[in-house]
């Protein structure tokens, strides 16, 4: 049965809507929708999508209320229009289609989903795990919290640690192809000038230099990364993303799969500790929760994965943290408060991770003699110098 019309926006969302769409779901006996209040939870949380809680009431004797969360495309013409781009939305909606029930870790029950391909709206109707508690990354995760998330990571990446297949054809891309790394780099010199004025107060001059230096050889980066294992990554592993219960592998759930991709496992759990995790808490788990980790993946498949090997993939995926900090101050259109301070706090945080394990030390080491590389550098640091002047123009 084909669905209703994807809503705009939440406006969209009426009593009849919500029924065609459980109808169209799966549920063929759902009675008539009486009543249906929605209420926006996603403000200060997700930037690409519009996030509600929608309580339907049915008609007399069908059952008690029941809560859905909806979640639509970004309200935000820039931040739809880079989700569009990215195939975010696309991503999101091939995972709870395709790969959600088999993943090793819960998530959400899909009750109804749709994806137009030319204009990339987008509509999924989730299970509400309100009865769960929700991280909260302005305060940062406890040692417990690190240790479940962690550990969750780690099931993901051992069950599809260099079996990847099945992904690729769920329609599941590669953060390592090459043919995307021309289009993040460009995007990640081109938010530079505008995220760095912003990040100042948080990145120490050294780091920012890092940041600009970063830009001009991401794609070296990406490179060297991409011949080393590959597996199922979240992409946004993020306290605000996750959910926690009361023990067991049912007692943890993560959502937001819109940057969900092919790549190496040790960055999940390098952007989890650098951004969600105060710095405190970090120095006080951080070699515990990787030698557990690393020994979950090896014990469900990882081959010739010695620690040392680990250690130095976390280090070097703490470089690629700072790509969400500069796109998101440099592109994104967010919400003033809660964002804003979110913002901080990630910045802060991985500047100090990026600190403390030396990660600049394992940036790529340029050929002396000339290369694609060396080539490649002096193009990108001019063009973002000319752009530099052109936007503070």
């Amino acid at each position: 049965m084909a669905g209703p019309r994807i809503p705009d926006t939440g406006e969209g969302l009426t009593a009849a809507w919500l029924r065609e769409a459980l109808v169209a779901g799966g549920r063929a006996n759902c009675p008539p929708v009486r009543e249906l209040r929605c209420e926006a939870i996603g403000e200060g949380l997700g930037l690409m999508g519009e996030i509600l809680r929608c309580e339907a009431t049915f008609a007399d004797g069908a059952g008690p209320p029941e809560s859905v969360i909806v979640k639509l495309a970004s309200r935000k013409r820039a931040n739809r229009r880079l989700g569009g781009r990215w195939g975010m939305y696309r991503r999101e909606y091939n995972f709870y289609r395709h790969l959600a029930s088999g993943v090793p870790l819960r998530t959400p029950e899909l009750l109804y989903g749709d994806y137009d391909t030319r204009s990339h709206r987008f509509v999924l109707v989730l299970e509400d795990l309100g009865g769960m508690a929700a991280g909260d990354q302005v305060d940062g995760a406890s040692p417990e919290q690190v240790r479940r998330a962690v550990r969750a990571a780690a099931r993901l990446h051992g069950e599809y640690w260099n079996r990847v297949e099945s992904l690729a054809a769920a329609g599941l891309g590669e953060t390592l192809a090459p043919r995307l790394w021309l289009g993040l780099q460009i995007l990640y010199l081109a938010s530079l000038p505008r995220s760095l004025p912003r990040l100042a107060d948080w990145w120490s001059a050294e780091v920012r230099e890092l940041a600009e230096e970063y830009g001009f050889r991401l794609a070296d980066h990406l490179t060297h990364l991409s011949a080393e294992p590959r597996t199922f990554v979240h992409g946004d592993y993020r306290l605000d993303n996750m959910f926690f219960g009361d023990g067991g592998r049912d007692g943890f759930a993560v959502l937001d799969w819109q940057n969900a991709a092919i790549a190496i496992g040790p960055y999940d759990v390098a952007y989890f500790l650098a951004g969600s995790v105060s710095t405190e808490v970090r120095h006080a788990v951080e070699e515990d929760a990787l030698r557990e980790y690393h020994e979950i993946v090896c014990s469900l498949g990882a081959r010739e994965f010695p620690f040392e090997r680990c250690w130095r993939l976390y280090r070097e995926s703490l470089l690629g943290c700072l790509v969400l900090p500069v796109i998101v101050a440099g592109q994104l259109k967010t919400p003033p408060e809660r964002q804003l301070r979110l913002e901080d706090v990630i910045a802060k945080r991985t500047a100090a991770a990026i600190r403390d394990r030396d990660a600049s030390a394992l940036l790529p080491p340029l050929p002396r003699s000339l290369s694609r590389a060396r080539l490649r550098r002096a193009l990108c640091r001019s063009g973002y110098r000319a752009y530099r002047a052109f936007a503070g123009s």
